[in-house]
């Protein structure tokens, strides 16, 4: 026999199936963004901005299945617009609780104050590249340099020395022919 699901249930499944296949992008994480913030510390205001980036990338996505002119892309931004009000409503409720916003503006001091040190410290890296890098070109120029000068002292002294007499001396003529015969 077959079971019947009643249709609460049959609506949850297909909310479930929604939720696994329906990816919303994810936003910009600017972490002094207030909402983000005050999100992180409300589950309600969690939720609503959680939907409204869901119905927003079922609008974009339908915009991009079906056009921008078809009846689908209309119910999908209504359903963006009602997600929309929903969390901006929550949000300024939210934000007239004082205990809450004063959580929420530590909380953003605190990340603001972490991305500063993490900036500081990553420019305090590429300048310490630079250097090293500017300190090895150096060592490399100086000791092309010195090679240059031992080269210039190597070959005066070579001359010197009267290398005509040592270098061709198995290469003259008599000799050539000796070797040769």
């Amino acid at each position: 026999m077959v079971s019947r699901n009643n249709l609460q249930q049959v609506m949850n499944e297909v909310s479930r199936n929604l939720d696994q296949t329906l990816v919303a992008p994810k936003s910009p994480s600017n972490a002094s963004d207030e909402l983000v913030v005050l999100s992180g510390f409300d589950p309600l205001l969690s939720d609503l901005r959680k939907q409204y980036l869901d119905a927003r990338a079922m609008r974009l996505r339908a915009e991009k299945d079906f056009g921008a002119g078809d009846g689908m892309c209309d119910m999908a931004a209504l359903l963006e617009d009602s997600a929309w009000c929903a969390m901006q409503t929550c949000y300024m409720e939210v934000r007239n609780e004082r205990v809450m916003m004063a959580r929420a503006q530590a909380e953003m001091a605190r990340i603001e104050a972490e991305e500063e040190r993490a900036s500081k410290a990553a420019k305090e890296k590429e300048a310490r590249e630079t250097y090293e890098q500017m300190v090895f070109y150096t060592k490399i120029t100086q000791k092309q340099k010195e090679l240059k000068d031992n080269m210039f002292w190597f070959l005066l002294l070579w001359l010197l020395m009267g290398p005509e007499q040592n270098l061709f001396r198995n290469f003259r003529a008599g000799n050539a022919f000796r070797f040769a015969a």
